[in-house]
């Protein structure tokens, strides 16, 4: 059997065993051991990215972070026993190489089990009959010698040598006595440094992790089995895709996929508490049902497949779960884009259900959700007004909800670190951890790691990583030619978003420094125009040529960033709700919409004398020619609304037109974006020009009047992949 030796470790490559001197034995995950083998057979070349992808994975759809990931495990686990030598040398922008001593050897199965057993050889046994009888002949020797001369000549010794041994023993209580007390004032100084250590940092760092899942393509929500044996995640090529729900045995590393008819949507499965059942969501273009179906170590047991109840609205993605005692199942239903999802009971011996909850009549609803460790409660997270996010706890023995933490930005779910601690994820992707009682964070990890859905089984945390979704600038021109077709205009590896139309090019927000800044793409190239310290969740942002400067949205609240002096302000309160902010036609006012007890408003904001004014009732509103066009949440059709005479006229009852966020009015021509889809309407002839079809959803619609181009932000599908986070001493 082919087996490799090193200066510190042997590793055999047909059962993936690494076997230190010691005689310890790792056995290496399949992609760490194709890592390894691939390296070592091209010891002394530098194999790239594509190359290792290609060994590791099968595959190209991959980026170079994954393969980061996996070398840097493997680093561990070769060189671990000291600081040398280095076996793994990194290549900048091409890949790595195995520059390490070691030869390839032939070894027996009997001679691999010696390396293991290794470390036996150097334990003493005294249960060796060999030893055993020495121990006992050497003991029996010296009794044996002790004549009754020899032990008469040493009592008198004795008795000579007492009050020497008392004094000896008195100076031997003394110092040991003294050693107790310096033992307990040092361990108290330790406890005392520890104990202040841990009331000002986190504790221990999560910043190792091990990667479970490979596909190309997402691996969205998912659960791990409370034996930590298996895992059930939702995998989706790319936005367009259906869902899928594939089931993995994390002992054996099989997969299984639950098989369904092409266009139909599976995900969101959750485990039974014994493992054996799966709680899902099936979906098609006609409705959205819950079902559960039976596993076993052979996969899924189709026969098993069972409807259990309807979830209303198609396509609507919602979290299930088990009660502790799986004789009961919770999800969400939903019955129109209006109606939020509410949290559903269903008794699976009874088929007996009702609703436990009942969020604002604005905004997504209740649509994830987990159960606390002693399942007596579901953190919740609500969707507030579309943009927030609230967490909130039910109990589930009164059915009492209480409000946990307001955030002003979306997540996709919660978990429960323990029974007084949450876990979701922040804006900028970060692991956060909320007590409870203390109502305190604290962050798990000590940087970004793009992570979603926290799940914690048995201590160990797990959590989807990477960005699900990308974002890049397309452009198209203003005109009624129907053969008119959006490009691409900024399409890089980083996520740009938010593009304004100007004079001097586009604006627009991206990560591509690590943070979201506002950058300029103008004629003479790629600039960046803000250096915020911390990165902001940028919403939508403006140009003001007329003071120079950019105004937008931070988390939902209005800012100005001065270009000149590179000076960020906020123009509102922390606890405002604050959408669609638009300039006046002379750049003299902001424009915003405001929600206040579910009703939209629409306010101004003066640039000069900072003041907030009431307007009228609406949800989104554009200044033209110092006229109003806005739109209602509620109501079908785009309005023009009179300042001086405080009326308002409908323009159009256009059927796409309503709750309209991203569209722009030019002459007497309406450009708007639907879903999937950007359409130009004409108010003179009252009819669609045209429709083009998108394949992903867009968004932020910024037009130029004089350069009569319109851009637009694409959203596509990321790559991400399911993770374990660990403890750097657990590694």
């Amino acid at each position: 059997m082919q087996v490799v030796r090193s200066t510190d470790w042997y590793f055999c490559i047909k059962n993936q065993e690494l076997i230190y001197f010691d005689g310890n034995v790792v056995v290496l995950q399949t992609r760490l051991a194709r890592c390894l083998e691939a390296l070592i057979m091209n010891a002394g070349e530098t194999i790239s990215y594509d190359e290792l992808l290609l060994k590791v994975w099968k595959t190209e759809h991959r980026d170079s972070s994954t393969i980061s990931s996996v070398i840097a495990e493997l680093r561990k686990l070769i060189n671990c026993r000291k600081q040398g030598p280095t076996y793994i040398k990194t290549v900048p922008k091409k890949g790595y190489c195995f520059v390490g001593q070691a030869e390839i050897i032939e070894l027996s199965p009997q001679e691999i089990i010696s390396l293991k057993n290794s470390h036996k050889h150097n334990v003493p046994d005294v249960n060796t009959p060999d030893k055993a009888s020495s121990i006992t002949d050497r003991v029996t020797k010296d009794i044996v010698s002790e004549s009754p001369t020899s032990i008469g000549r040493q009592a008198g010794d004795n008795l000579q040598t007492d009050s020497f041994r008392s004094s000896a023993r008195k100076k031997w209580w003394w110092a040991a006595t003294l050693l107790v007390i310096l033992t307990a004032v040092l361990l108290s100084i330790y406890f005392a440094i520890q104990t202040k250590q841990s009331e000002s940092t986190p504790e221990a760092f999560y910043d190792g992790l091990h990667i479970y899942t490979y596909e190309p393509g997402l691996e969205l929500e998912f659960d791990v089995s409370l034996s930590n044996e298996w895992m059930v995640y939702t995998h989706q090529l790319s936005l367009a895709e259906p869902k899928t729900i594939i089931l993995k045995n994390l002992v054996s590393n099989k997969s299984y996929k639950l098989n369904t008819a092409p266009g139909i949507s599976t995900y969101s499965a959750s485990f039974s508490p014994d493992s054996s059942k799966l709680v899902y969501i099936k979906s098609t273009e006609e409705e959205c049902q819950v079902r559960t179906i039976e596993i076993n170590t052979s996969g899924f047991i189709n026969h098993t497949d069972k409807y259990i109840s309807s979830c209303g609205l198609s396509r609507i993605w919602t979290t299930t779960a088990f009660s502790a005692d799986g004789k009961t199942i919770f999800f969400s239903r939903s019955h129109s884009l209006a109606d939020p999802l509410k949290i559903i009971k269903l008794n699976l011996e009874t088929g007996f259900e009702r609703q436990i909850s009942s969020p604002a009549s604005s905004g997504r609803g209740d649509y994830s959700f987990s159960l606390s460790p002693d399942g007596e409660k579901l953190a919740v997270v609500r969707n507030h007004l579309w943009q927030s996010t609230n967490i909130m706890v039910l109990d589930l023995q009164s059915e009492e909800i209480s409000h946990v933490q307001s955030l002003p930005y979306l997540i996709l779910g919660v978990g429960w670190k323990n029974e007084n601690t949450l876990l979701y994820v922040d804006f900028e992707k970060r692991l956060v951890a909320y007590n409870l009682s203390e109502n305190k964070e604290a962050k798990p990890i000590s940087d970004r790691r793009s992570l979603n859905y926290p799940v914690v089984r048995n201590s160990r945390i797990y959590a989807s990583r990477g960005d699900i979704l990308d974002s890049t600038v397309w452009r198209f021109t203003i005109s009624e030619d129907p053969a008119i077709k959006p490009v691409s205009f900024i399409d890089t590896p980083y996520k740009d978003q938010a593009p304004v139309a100007s004079d001097n090019g586009v604006y627009f927000v991206s990560n591509r420094t690590g943070q979201n800044q506002i950058w300029l793409q103008g004629e003479s190239g790629l600039t960046q125009i803000s250096n915020f310290v911390e990165s902001a969740l940028l919403e939508n942002i403006l140009l003001a040529t007329k003071h120079n400067s950019i105004f937008g949205l931070s988390n939902h609240r209005l800012f100005k960033f001065n270009i000149d002096d590179k000076d960020m302000t906020y123009l509102s309160g922390d606890n405002h709700n604050i959408k669609n902010v638009t300039l006046s036609s002379d750049e003299n006012f902001l424009l915003y919409a405001l929600e206040k007890d579910e009703l939209w408003s629409i306010y101004r904001y003066d640039i000069v004398s900072e003041v907030h004014e009431f307007l009228f009732r609406g949800f989104s509103v554009r200044s033209v020619d110092n006229q109003l066009y806005f739109t209602k949440l509620r109501e079908t059709g785009l309005w023009k609304y009179d300042l001086e005479t405080n009326t308002e006229e409908l323009v159009s009852n256009l059927e796409g037109i309503r709750a309209l966020q991203d569209w722009h009015v030019s002459q007497d021509l309406l450009v708007f974006l639907g879903d999937r889809s950007i359409h130009l309407y004409s108010f003179r002839n009252e009819r669609e020009i045209w429709k083009i079809d998108l394949k992903n959803r867009s968004k932020n619609l910024s037009c130029s009047e004089s350069a009569n181009i319109c851009y637009f932000e694409v959203l596509s599908s990321g790559n991400t992949e399911i993770i374990e986070l660990r403890k750097i001493e657990e590694l």
